[in-house]
């Protein structure tokens, strides 16, 4: 699982971009900010998300690009600097 922030997400259009928190060991597929499809928001159940949202996610390879999916909001106390990092094939 992977940290970090929404950058934005177009309610209309049913998507935005996680931008993952730097120092984490991420695949090197992850180079920018990381596509976020309405349906892994609603799968998850977390509402309407909104910029600087923290989230918890993972990852998949779709269309040939990173694509967030297993997401979580978090509150502040969820974030930890020693939650375990991995990629996975969602």
């Amino acid at each position: 699982m992977f940290l970090g922030t929404l950058k934005r997400f177009d309610h209309e259009r049913g998507f935005g971009f996680i931008v993952p928190d730097q120092g984490q060991d991420l695949p090197a597929q992850i180079s920018r900010d990381v596509f976020c499809h309405a349906a892994a928001v609603e799968r998850a159940g977390c509402g309407p998300l909104e910029p600087g949202d923290r989230l918890e996610f993972d990852v998949r390879m779709h269309r040939g690009r990173p694509e967030a999916c297993s997401i979580r909001l978090l509150d502040d106390a969820a974030v930890s600097d020693t939650a375990p990092v991995r990629y996975g094939a969602a």
